[in-house]
């Protein structure tokens, strides 16, 4: 069913005709169906309530926790600009109640401040040993001996001078030594002036009553001889200890007892205070030996999913590491598992520890996993943070044994902040095979947050004005930040611009006027070089500057200078978005005022005086620049944007309509000739295009600034005489379903500026969301979420024809989402090539400020 016009329709050649055209392209009714456009603003009008759950007032600026990472890397690797330390590996990473260590391979290194001491020279460690924490000390055993390390002085004792052979765990409870050699076996050392013993610990093969071997001595060094002695055939004798008969009163003499098998390696120890019982594991059991001399066992495969290779007490449960999940048990041997079902992200348990805050932090070999995880099963909403790759761990590929965690540790109070003066509220350390990361959760707010990002994007991101991204001309460092021409400086730097505008509207600083204006002014250049009225440029660089790939003019207006040609639409939706803010928000005098109509009225001419097309410096049509019905209602290969550049075009029309009132109605008259005889009312309804495998996140993007520039004019006087203000309100309520579940901070603000009434709306309750958890650092890290076990592709493809998206959404600081042309679905991307500027973020935060949607 199609409309029949006579009235006046733009032609391809650029001239007003009068034609008789069939139009089918915007059909309004189908047999049994209508499609009604109701005349009820209430109806029509976007309240951001009506996405997701709003708050009663403005959400205060309240503080929040900001995940930030220091890394240092292993001597003789180089990474990023990551510290340097003088040792090669970490074996084990610990920490006492005031001091956190790192067990190296030639020796122990504690925490100084955010660097690192060595603790004793004389204390030699080689591969193999392991360590564990006694109070403020810590024990280690192994080739070299049993030593004790006092955690204040830094000063280490050796205990026994004896090769105990390579450890697999070692753990000290009072005066008694549990000690786990690589080859099988537990067993105790007790260091007791009244009856030294050394024994075999039940739980490792069948139960018998195990007979104890004294250790007959005189003074300390007698005892100490005498160890040496013993545990020197450790681990060819005293493993036969668990084959002797029950009942046996002859004791086998050292040296002499026949060969045995060795007993399973355990891997993990620890004391249990809630069962007040040791607790181990290895491959086949879980073994408990309680205080009071009785012992439990549990067979792996059963309550246990498989053999056993951490153990950790936090919240008063034992929280188990194995290779299938992670699990914990109560004191009365109840059990609950985490894995995929319950958002653990990968299996394979490497190491746990927790923080001060109650979180438990599980290590695996694809990155840590940190929640709340006892709330799995309590209904409660578990709070989780997948860190993987180098954005957490030093690691260059989040694919590979880089990435896989051998070791964690709580990081101890008097480690500082990494922000500075700023409170810690958790904090752990985490070792992989270049490095170890302090990863610290910040107490901030967000206008802390808006600080530091300002500070990346005015050191490293201003070339002549123009905020973009910056090259890293050595991986990660953002030391070495190039800044070069990008084929979107005008939308990126309206963006960060907008931002800075809603700030000074905010705080009334004539510096953040200045710096807003500063950033402006590079927009305006972007016209003023191409010598065309109405038309900017993509990009400049000063003459003799390597030209990139594309089509570069040299400019004839500004000599010296040279600007890359064919304008896409994002650029227009940039400068027709940020030139009325920067009018109403910021310009002062009427010269700036004059300035900023002058850039609105000189696009809008240029774009409806060549029939709704953008023209190039050479004369011919941009590859993106076109809003012609002709083109939108006709042309199959524009179905993606004739419902977005419909909605362009109406807004950019009325902007000009209320900017340019030298021009009389002449927008005014061409936004109603859109709606009543091509269908741009109808073409703006369904401007998302919500097919799965069509979904346009960058298609987004321009929606929304051009949305922004449309809300902005009817908020500030054209919402009477508008000719698609119902349709153009019903569209952004239609998209905001659609978004809900990305949960997208600035396409929620910016939709939350009308309702009703015209008037601001609430702030929902999810919109800070993105803002809290956008990453501290703004490098784009690979990131690799489909190895997840807890994510998965959806079933269709993206627009590329790849399934690269997720089923659920993920948060940023998970992904390489930096921009709104990415989506929150993304699982993978990122190269640690490239610093993005901080516009996506700062436009948000400062926006919500200006709108009274956060409070200060």
């Amino acid at each position: 069913l199609g409309l029949l016009t006579k009235k006046a329709m733009f032609s391809s050649a650029g001239k007003l005709v009068l034609v008789g055209l069939l139009v089918g392209c915007f059909a309004v009714a189908t047999m049994g169906t209508s499609i009604i456009v109701s005349d009820d603003m209430n109806k029509l009008s976007f309240s951001a309530s009506d996405t997701v759950q709003s708050s009663k007032g403005p959400a205060s600026d309240a503080t929040f926790e900001q995940v930030v990472v220091k890394r240092y890397v292993f001597a003789g690797q180089s990474l990023a600009d990551w510290e340097e330390v003088p040792f090669t590996q970490s074996n084990q990473l610990l920490n006492t109640e005031q001091h956190s260590f790192v067990v190296s391979d030639i020796g122990v290194w504690r925490a100084n401040g955010l660097d690192w001491e060595r603790c004793g020279e004389e204390l030699l460690l080689v591969q193999g040993t392991a360590a564990s924490v006694n109070q403020n000390n810590l024990v280690l055993a192994g080739p070299t001996g049993l030593w004790a390390l006092d955690g204040n002085s830094c000063q280490p004792k050796r205990l026994v001078s004896a090769d105990f052979g390579e450890m697999n765990a070692v753990y000290m409870i009072g005066n008694e030594v549990f000690l786990a050699p690589q080859q099988g076996g537990l067993f105790s050392l007790v260091l007791d002036d009244a009856k030294p013993t050394l024994q075999a610990v039940p739980g490792c093969r069948p139960i018998t009553d195990v007979p104890l071997m004294d250790m007959p001595y005189g003074d300390w060094q007698g005892l100490v001889d005498t160890a040496n002695e013993l545990c020197n055939n450790l681990r060819t004798d005293i493993p036969s200890l668990l084959c002797t008969p029950p009942g046996d009163a002859s004791l086998p003499v050292c040296g002499t007892a026949a060969p045995q098998p060795l007993a399973e390696p355990v891997y993990a120890i620890t004391y249990y205070s809630a069962m007040k019982a040791l607790v181990s594991g290895g491959n086949t059991t879980l073994t408990v030996r309680f205080n009071s001399g009785k012992w439990r066992s549990e067979v792996v495969g059963g309550i246990i999913d498989g053999p056993v290779s951490s153990l950790h007490e936090a919240q008063e449960l034992l929280w188990i590491g194995t290779d299938d999940a992670l699990q914990s048990m109560d004191s009365t041997f109840l059990t609950r598992r985490v894995g995929a079902g319950e958002g653990l992200p990968a299996a394979g348990i490497t190491a746990i520890t927790s923080t001060r805050t109650g979180n438990i932090v599980a290590g695996t070999p694809l990155g840590a996993a940190m929640g709340d995880w006892h709330n799995t099963r309590t209904g409660v909403e578990p709070q989780r943070r997948w860190m993987a790759g180098p954005r957490y761990l030093v690691a260059k590929d989040p694919s590979t044994e880089q990435s896989r965690v051998s070791s964690l540790a709580r990081a101890s109070p008097n480690v500082p902040a990494i922000v500075e003066g700023k409170p810690v509220n958790w904090a752990f350390w985490t070792a992989t095979a270049t490095g170890i990361s302090l990863i610290q959760g910040i107490e901030m707010t967000l206008e802390d947050k808006a600080q530091h990002y300002q500070s990346i994007a005015e050191s490293r991101h201003d070339r002549f004005g123009l905020v973009s991204d910056c090259t890293l001309m050595s991986w990660g460092d953002t030391n070495t930040c190039h800044r070069g021409s990008s084929d979107n400086d005008g939308l990126w730097t309206s963006m960060y611009t907008a931002g800075l505008a809603f700030k000074y509207a905010v705080t009334g600083d004539e510096k953040d006027r200045q710096t807003a204006w500063h950033h402006w002014e590079a927009m305006e250049f972007l016209n003023n070089v191409t010598g065309v009225d109405g038309l900017m440029a993509r990009s400049i660089l000063q003459v003799g500057e390597p030209l990139p790939g594309g089509k570069w003019f040299n400019s004839t207006a500004i000599p010296g200078w040279q600007f890359k040609g064919d304008t896409s639409s994002d650029e227009v939706c940039g400068h027709m978005m940020i030139h009325p803010i920067i009018h109403d928000l910021v310009a002062k005098t009427d010269e700036e005022k004059a300035r900023t109509r002058r850039l609105v009225c000189n696009t809008a001419n240029y774009i409806v005086d060549n029939n709704l097309y953008l023209i190039d410096a050479d004369g011919n049509r941009t590859t993106w620049g076109f809003w012609n019905p002709l083109v939108l209602n006709i042309e199959r290969p524009a179905y993606d944007e004739r419902g977005l550049n419909s909605a362009q075009i109406l807004g950019w029309l009325m902007s000009a309509h209320r900017m340019c009132p030298q021009e009389g109605s002449k927008f005014l008259d061409v936004a109603t000739s859109l709606v009543e005889e091509h269908g741009y009312s109808l073409n703006v309804l369904n401007q998302k295009v919500e097919e799965p495998s069509d979904n346009n996140f960058s298609d987004d993007e321009l929606s929304f600034t051009a949305l922004l520039a449309w809300i902005w004019a009817d908020t500030h006087g054209t919402a009477n005489v508008d000719p698609a203000r119902e349709s153009m309100l019903q569209s952004i309520r239609r998209s905001m379903e659609f978004f809900r579940p990305e949960k997208p901070n600035l396409w929620t603000i910016i939709a939350s500026m009308v309702n009703a009434e015209g008037s601001p709306g609430p702030l929902p309750g999810a919109v800070d969301l993105d803002l809290k958890r956008w990453p501290w650092e703004l490098v784009n890290w690979p990131t690799q979420n489909s190895v997840r076990h807890d994510v998965w592709p959806q079933w269709h493809t993206d627009r590329f024809g790849t399934p690269s998206l997720s089923h659920k959404y993920l948060p940023p600081d998970e992904t390489s989402q930096l921009r709104w042309n990415s989506g929150s679905f993304q699982m993978d991307g990122g190269s640690g090539g490239t610093e993005v500027d901080p516009g996506a973020w700062i436009m948000p935060y400062w926006m919500a400020r200006y709108l009274k949607l956060v409070s200060q």
